[in-house]
């Protein structure tokens, strides 16, 4: 082996991935110093479980050129990454524009411009237009990056105004994003509303966040709100992260079992039910027993919905006790049985006969 460093490292590491079960494929050319190594071109080769794909280099050889490997690199990005950036760039429009725009877009314009690709590379090249060598072809191609490059960074500027603008005025709607892909600026973007004093732009944020599947990024620190509607949005929120994540903030969750708004409460109720894996009824009667009336009212108005008779009866034998402040037992949302929202109270229990 006339070669070491990186060369040993990334057949270590394709080596050791492909023994993990992993699918792993190489792409490189078939220089071995100044000759070639007697690979085939035409099928790809395995190699401790590896599949490696060979490309000539006729030429550019201390550069690693391979035309045919360009070619395969250039196919694979125009459809992995270069079609979710595009994809990235309609983000910040309305549905109705989108959809006249992404079609025009992606057929006509994009058509247009690789005919003009190849219109320019003929001026640059044929002996009617400019006749470069491809020495002098690599400096105009880096000329043409440059230019790229720099109409990039002000694309991304205005990208950003105008993804700001959408949020401001909420042009898009969650559920007509269709892609789950967002660039690092949009995903900042969105945190950053998350901390904005309009309860709107909150709650449009975190809409965001879930059409992108980016829930674990809606921080539970939103339970905190001065917004009632904000923190119920978030209890629903955090019913869908990880776990672990969930658990360490279920004492703040219980504390909002006691919260003024009934939607906050129905929503507490909901989310330790959903961290926890359980029935929210049998997770309830715990609470029957907390010192604070608004928790143990909560807990009562839920164990009223189960169907043990004894939990009913726990449930009346607490609503009916003076221990409570006379407040409406409306859990804005909770399923409860017939008598127990409002002013009314839980039908009698039926007594246990021995």
């Amino acid at each position: 082996m006339r070669y070491g460093g990186p060369i040993f490292a990334v057949h270590a590491l394709c080596r050791a991935l492909a023994a993990r079960g992993h699918t792993v494929e190489v792409f490189t050319t078939s220089i071995d110093g100044p000759r070639n190594a007697p690979v085939p071109y035409d099928k790809p080769v395995m190699l401790d479980g590896v599949k490696i794909h060979y490309f000539a280099s006729p030429a550019m050889r201390r550069l690693s050129w391979a035309p045919a490997l360009a070619r395969v690199l250039d196919t694979s990005l125009r459809y992995t990454v270069d079609k979710t950036t595009r994809e990235i760039l309609f983000l910040p429009l309305p549905a109705n524009i989108k959809y006249r725009a992404k079609p025009f877009v992606d057929v006509t314009m994009d058509r247009f411009a690789k005919a003009m690709g190849a219109l320019l590379i003929l001026v640059l090249i044929k002996p009617w237009g400019l006749n470069l060598n491809w020495q002098r072809l690599s400096l105009a191609s880096l000329t043409l990056m440059a230019v790229w490059v720099f109409m990039a960074l002000r694309a991304r500027r205005e990208y950003l105004a105008t993804f700001r603008r959408s949020i401001e005025h909420r042009e898009v709607a969650p559920a007509d994003i269709r892609s789950t892909h967002a660039d690092l600026q949009t995903i900042e973007t969105l945190v950053e509303e998350l901390a904005h004093p309009d309860e709107r732009r909150v709650l449009y944020a975190i809409d965001l966040l879930e059409s992108l599947e980016k829930r674990h990024l809606i921080t539970p620190l939103l339970l905190h709100h001065t917004s009632s509607v904000v923190r119920a949005r978030t209890l629903r929120a955090l019913q869908s992260i990880r776990p672990a994540l969930a658990e360490q903030w279920l004492p703040a969750i219980e504390r909002l079992l006691a919260d003024e708004d009934p939607d906050v409460r129905a929503g507490a109720v909901r989310a330790i039910s959903a961290i926890r894996g359980k029935e929210a009824v049998g997770l309830m009667r715990p609470y029957l027993e907390d010192p604070n009336p608004r928790i143990a009212v909560t807990a009562a108005v839920s164990l009223a919905a189960s169907p043990e008779e004894t939990d009913v009866q726990a449930a009346y034998a607490t609503l009916m006790t003076d221990a409570y402040p006379p407040f409406r037992l409306d859990m804005g949302g909770t399923e409860l049985p017939a008598g127990a929202v409002g002013d009314s109270v839980l039908p009698s229990p039926t007594p246990v006969t021995a």
